[in-house]
């Protein structure tokens, strides 16, 4: 009974915080699995996941991820789901929450976007940045995913850098059957909390 109230206490915050977050917030977080640990590892950061806030068609807001494939799910799920969740907000979008028509027009872009490109995407197992599936579709994995859906709306987009696998390169060669995309273009989770792009809001 005390673990079923702890759980629904979280809810209810976790769903109150729901209703400050606006679209394009980036939500950073961590949970455990072998490939998340050394995410973590190679990057010298907590994190190893990042999501992006977008409203469904149906104006409601959701967390739209890259997990095992490009979904929208639920705030209070999407934070229960992993810990240090931390908010980031990018400073080209910070203009837009002074006109409010500006940014009903950008939240009206930023889910027609998404459901026109990128939802039903698959996961991109082998972390390379223009890599197509059989269906003729891009593969993202969750940073590539939030880097591309919010480039298109910032004044300076963010640019892949050659990423680096070295650290942790022979456990990397078993998660990638020997395709280690070394020095390969992309986009790490922790970009978003280094980046002077960003600013931190806080914790969720």
């Amino acid at each position: 009974m005390r673990v079923l109230y702890t759980l629904f206490v979280f809810f209810l915050i976790a769903s109150s915080f729901a209703e400050e977050l606006r679209s394009g917030d980036v939500i950073l977080q961590s949970f455990d699995c072998r490939r998340c640990r050394l995410i973590q590892s190679e990057s010298n950061s907590p994190w190893n996941h990042v999501g992006v806030v977008v409203k469904d068609q149906n104006g409601d807001i959701k967390i739209a991820e890259s997990f095992t494939g490009v979904a929208l799910i639920d705030p209070s799920l999407y934070l229960a789901r992993g810990s240090l969740n931390v908010l980031f907000r990018s400073k080209d979008l910070l203009h837009l929450y002074e006109n409010p028509d500006a940014f009903l027009q950008f939240e009206k872009e930023l889910t027609e976007l998404y459901y026109e490109k990128f939802q039903g995407s698959s996961y991109d197992t082998a972390f390379l940045w223009d890599n197509w599936g059989s269906n003729g579709r891009e593969t993202l994995y969750c940073s590539e995913f939030v880097t591309k859906i919010l480039n298109p709306f910032l004044r300076e987009a963010i640019v892949p850098y050659p990423m680096s696998f070295k650290k942790n390169y022979e456990a990397w060669r078993v998660v990638f059957k020997g395709n280690v995309p070394e020095g390969l273009p992309g986009v790490g989770p922790v970009y978003f909390s280094r980046s002077n792009l960003f600013v931190e809001v806080g914790q969720l």
